[in-house]
C-alpha cells in the first residue's frame, strides 16, 4: 500500500494549486476489442499498471484538484506530439475534454471535487 506524504494536501490547499500526475495507458489491460474511453475502469493485471492505479486513486482521494494524464507511447521531440497537445489543452483550460483512441494513446481527464 502506498502512503501519501502528509504535505501534499496542505500544500495544494495553501497555495491553491492543482496537481498534475503523468500516468500511463498501462492502467488498462488491453483486452477490450474497442478503444478505451476516459470512463472505462482501469483493469491492469501487471505490477506497473496496478501501481499506477493505486497512485491515481491515492491522489484523487487526498487532493482537492488533480489532473491525471494517461499517456501512451511518446515518440520524438517535435510538435505536435501527444504530450504537447495534452499540455496545450491544459494551458487553455480545456483539459476536461477526453481523447478516445486505440490502446497506447493518451487519455486525459480533469477531476475536481465540487
Amino acid at each position: 500500500m502506498l502512503n501519501a506524504p502528509a504535505g501534499w494536501q496542505s500544500f495544494a490547499a495553501r497555495d491553491r494549486v492543482s496537481y498534475l500526475f503523468l500516468s500511463s495507458a498501462r492502467v488498462f489491460s488491453g483486452t477490450l476489442t474497442r478503444p478505451y474511453r476516459e470512463s472505462d475502469q482501469p483493469d491492469a493485471t501487471d505490477a506497473v499498471g496496478k501501481t499506477l492505479i493505486e497512485v491515481e486513486e491515492l491522489l484523487k482521494a487526498s487532493l482537492e484538484e488533480v489532473f491525471i494524464l494517461r499517456l501512451g507511447l511518446m515518440f520524438g521531440g517535435r510538435r505536435p506530439n501527444p504530450l504537447a497537445r495534452a499540455l496545450d489543452a491544459l494551458a487553455r483550460g480545456t483539459a476536461s475534454e477526453s481523447v478516445s483512441r486505440p490502446e497506447g494513446a493518451p487519455s486525459m481527464s480533469r477531476r475536481s471535487r465540487g
